[in-house]
């Protein structure tokens, strides 16, 4: 990318900064820069959706909901800029957030439902202003209307005719059906209205019976809208699958009544990510692997038993690892963290290790490159040597 090119000319130019002496000068420099960001996006664009930084203009990109200011809400308020997060909040006050202050265009049911939906109930949680969980609300009503009976939620949908979507090709990915569980639940408790679990639930058991038909934890990235998945395909923990999984764990901690499920769900992808995505490298470094099902054991590709029959466990699918690490990956390690954290999955089975093995995997991603920008992916034939010392940044002590 461009950025990344203009990373690497300064670094090899010397024009990088210095890094911080500690933790605390590392992070005042960051709030420095949110600080500075968000005075941009107010100046320039203040109630647009997104600022434009090159020419310096707002547009309504995603319907006209103030999506910066929501994106910015808890972490202006973790980052204590006080006037800041009353700027933004003055924004939010003022967008009306029903169908009759929406436009027909439609937008992505997954990127609204965790950033709009998600960043209005992150500032209500954090700030306990009421006025976040008021416009949560009304977002929401719209977005549940996503949730459709007899299949899985509509991809895209719009906020003013409510429900008008459409299933682009036939098919979902796990990644945009999956990651809608943590805020939607969420604003059901907020709330008292369990109407809002309701669809969240469905989407869960769509995805245990797809599970149990393919006989495997491990989802291709290609499912169909009624609910299932073809027994081939490519599976990956970076794009269209990584949070799905992540939710799995996340949902599972902050719903106790989902351990089972949820959680149960969790813990038997790990297992299956441990055995057929894991590749040891040297320096206990583990590079997470993506792979194509290819059919099954004794039967050919395509073959499958009656839908909704228990299948034996011979008759697991056969896995082909493809050398390939996508960084959106690097979410299993932290993911992997709370889920021993909080007993998800048990300790003393080698799960620590495993995310730490990816964990040291992902940090050199980043010590890899002259800017100290990591890969988009890493192909397993690309050594993870550093560059030279006076271009590799280092990180700061941690004290």
């Amino acid at each position: 990318s461009r950025l990344a090119m203009l990373a690497a000319a300064a670094a090899v130019a010397g024009a990088l900064p210095p890094m911080p002496d500690s933790l605390a000068e590392a992070a005042n420099a960051v709030r420095e820069e949110g600080r500075s960001t968000w005075a941009a996006y107010y100046k320039h664009a203040r109630g647009f959706d997104s600022l434009r930084p090159l020419s310096h203009r707002g547009v309504n990109d995603w319907g006209s909901v103030g999506m910066m200011a929501i994106d910015c809400l808890d972490t202006l308020w973790l980052m204590n800029l006080t006037a800041e997060f009353k700027q933004a909040r003055s924004i939010v006050e003022e967008i009306d957030y029903t169908p009759a202050g929406r436009e027909a265009r439609s937008v992505s049911t997954f990127e609204m439902t965790i950033r709009g939906l998600g960043g209005l109930l992150s500032a209500h949680a954090l700030s306990g202003d009421r006025l976040f969980l008021r416009k949560a609300e009304q977002l929401g009503e719209a977005l549940n209307t996503a949730f459709v009976p007899g299949r899985f939620p509509l991809p895209s949908v719009s906020l003013k005719k409510q429900g008008a979507g459409m299933h682009g090709g036939g098919g979902v990915n796990p990644a945009e059906v999956g990651t809608l569980s943590l805020e939607f639940h969420s604003l059901a408790r907020a709330t008292k209205r369990p109407e809002f679990d309701a669809g969240p639930d469905d989407v869960r058991r769509r995805m245990a019976a797809t599970v149990t038909l393919l006989n495997s934890s491990l989802v291709p990235l290609s499912l169909k809208s009624s609910g299932g998945a073809h027994p081939s395909g490519r599976v990956s923990l970076g794009a269209m699958g990584d949070s799905y999984y992540e939710y799995l764990a996340k949902t599972a901690i902050l719903d106790p009544r989902l351990r089972p499920t949820a959680g149960a769900m969790f813990k038997a992808a790990l297992l299956e990510i441990e055995q057929q995505l894991l590749v040891p490298r040297e320096h206990g470094r583990t590079f997470l692997a993506e792979a194509s099902m290819n059919g099954r054991r004794g039967r050919p590709a395509g073959g499958a038993s009656a839908a909704g029959a228990p299948r034996a466990p011979s008759d697991k699918p056969l896995f082909s690892k493809i050398l390939k690490m996508d960084h959106l990956a690097c979410f299993l390690p932290g993911t992997i963290a709370v889920a021993l954290h909080h007993g998800v999955v048990p300790r003393g089975e080698g799960h620590e290790e495993v995310a730490e093995g990816i964990l040291k995997t992902c940090i050199d991603m980043y010590r890899m490159t002259p800017s100290g920008i990591a890969p988009e992916t890493l192909p397993l034939s690309l050594p993870l040597s550093p560059p030279p010392p006076h271009l590799s940044p280092s990180p700061p002590p941690l004290s």
